[in-house]
């Protein structure tokens, strides 16, 4: 990403299952600030609409360029536990293809940048929905 995103630039994260807990959530963080949540449960659909402050916006989408240049490789071997999250992410930039990440929660826990790009992000969601969708 360059250094002032455009509108076209977004970051997609997914996480959860739409039977269980917390449900499924999707967060969708435009570079214009714009922040879209859907949270699915039990065949429920909720969804939250928030204005994140520009320079929050950039910081976050400037993490997930850093997470895309440090993007794990999948590992064969790695076997998830029973219930263990599974973060579906997707990094929109203009003019390219997106990229699609996909990382377990032990994987974002052994990763500094996916961490930190997620527990971002997680606060955001939380301040949409008034804390009822949980990334």
């Amino acid at each position: 990403m360059s250094d002032q995103p455009t509108e076209r630039e977004a970051l997609v994260v997914e996480v959860g299952h739409e039977e269980l807990e917390h449900g499924r959530v999707r967060a969708e963080l435009r570079a214009d600030g714009l922040l879209h949540v859907d949270k699915r449960f039990e065949g429920k659909t909720e969804r939250f609409d928030h204005r994140v402050e520009p320079r929050e916006a950039k910081e976050t989408l400037r993490s997930a360029d850093e997470l895309a240049r440090l993007a794990p490789r999948e590992r064969r071997d790695y076997r998830p536990v029973p219930d263990e999250a599974r973060y579906e992410i997707e990094i929109r930039r203009e003019g390219e293809e997106p990229l699609t990440l996909e990382l377990w929660q032990e994987e974002l826990d052994e990763n500094d940048a996916a961490r930190q790009l997620i527990q971002s992000l997680r606060e955001q969601v939380q301040r949409a929905s008034d804390g009822q969708a949980i990334l």
